[in-house]
């Protein structure tokens, strides 16, 4: 080291450098493809010292113990999880021989998986959320296209009682101190007239439209019904709403609990503020010609609705319903589901009753629940099970 006799003088500078390079633990390896690669195997005083007691830490050494203790399937669903919600770039190896698919982990802080398993694969790049990493395997060995996208899988909601714990209409009544007069007008209005009637009475109060928003920011939403929309948003689905209900209610308590924007439509009665600040709402049907339905009220038929929307989906590709309701007005639209739909009725609720009367009526697989738990737990086993078929 150090010593430059036996070499040509032209050469003495280069050679003195790499003497220099060498000494601060810096090595020139030669390269397959030509040239040189630079390694360096110096290594601070402090990153020695912190190696050293990595086994001597008790701290770190807790840390160690509950790592491995940890189930595989559950270190990788938390760390991708908890990693962060938006999409990632993934890396996949499609292989030759489907029985060699795997997929393996090759950086889950970011993402990125591959799967292995043949020195001979063809790769192409796409983008998932976490969600859907958690189901590749499971793809991938029932030998399923993983950028899921042979079948569109349409979810159709229900609102008052079904999507949200309560009745909004009925929300807004009881909370706002209108249950007397709305009791009076009960057998003298259709239902979508009478709450345009409530608004009326509101407004020659004084209550503006920013009050009842408030009032209706406070309707009970499960949160595991919030977790399942998110997720089922996530995993690629088309969800939508369509309810009795109104838009402003609907759109009000969507936007504060972070939802409306993993809907493609929200299909209901209109609304609109008119000059004077007062909620206006209005039947989804043109109330002058009867929509000839005697299953569903004369404002809105969802048997219409959900046949328009198949007709929709038909002209671009082949797609799955499930729809998940509870009242009256949710049999009609049930009825028109295909064999290889589903339905999720909510147990003890009219919709329930009706089916169980004559299951002989319905096509589509039936799958009743009764909580926000149960809800996330049958969509997004459905939800499943539709891509894997």
């Amino acid at each position: 080291m150090g010593i430059t006799t036996n070499i040509e003088d032209d050469k003495k500078e280069l050679a003195k450098k790499v003497q220099r390079l060498a000494r601060l633990g810096v090595r020139l390896l030669d390269s397959s493809k030509g040239g040189v690669v630079v390694m360096n195997e110096a290594e601070s005083s402090l990153v020695s010292e912190v190696k050293e007691k990595l086994d001597k830490d008790p701290l770190l050494l807790e840390l160690k113990t509950n790592v491995h203790k940890q189930k595989v399937d559950e270190l990788q669903e938390r760390i991708v999880e908890e990693a962060h919600r938006c999409r990632y770039t993934v890396t996949l190896r499609m292989l030759e021989r489907p029985d060699c698919r795997k997929l393996e982990v090759a950086g889950a802080a970011k993402g990125l998986y591959k799967c292995s398993g043949s020195s001979t694969s063809t790769s192409f790049r796409s983008s998932y959320t976490h969600r859907q990493y958690l189901w590749l395997p499971a793809l991938l060995n029932a030998g399923k296209s993983v950028n899921m996208v042979g079948e569109k899988v349409v979810i159709v909601f229900d609102f008052d009682r079904t999507l949200i714990d309560d009745d909004s209409d009925r929300w807004v009544v009881e909370n706002m101190g209108l249950t007397h007069l709305f009791n009076q007008l009960r057998p003298t209005l259709p239902w979508n007239a009478l709450m345009d009637r409530m608004m009326e009475e509101l407004h020659s109060q004084g209550k503006t439209v920013e009050q009842i928003a408030e009032c209706l920011k406070q309707v009970p939403l499960h949160p595991r019904t919030i977790s399942a929309i998110q997720s089922a948003h996530d995993l690629g689905c088309d969800l939508k709403v369509v309810s009795d209900a109104n838009q402003f209610y609907i759109k009000t308590i969507l936007k504060h609990h972070g939802l409306y924007r993993c809907f493609s439509e929200v299909i209901t009665n209109p609304t609109s503020v008119d000059g004077e600040g007062r909620l206006r709402i209005f039947p989804y049907h043109d109330m002058t010609s009867f929509h000839g339905c005697r299953l569903c009220p004369p404002n809105l038929c969802k048997g219409l609705v959900i046949e328009q929307i198949q007709a929709s989906m038909s002209e671009k590709r082949k797609s799955r319903f499930i729809y998940l309701g509870d009242g009256r007005g949710d049999y009609c639209p049930t009825l028109k589901l295909d064999k290889g739909d589903h339905v999720m009725p909510r147990k003890g609720f009219p919709l329930w009753d009706l089916l169980l009367s004559d299951l002989n009526l319905l096509k589509a697989d039936s799958h009743e629940w009764r909580n926000g738990e149960e809800l996330e737990s049958i969509l997004l086993q459905l939800i499943e099970k539709i891509y894997k078929e």
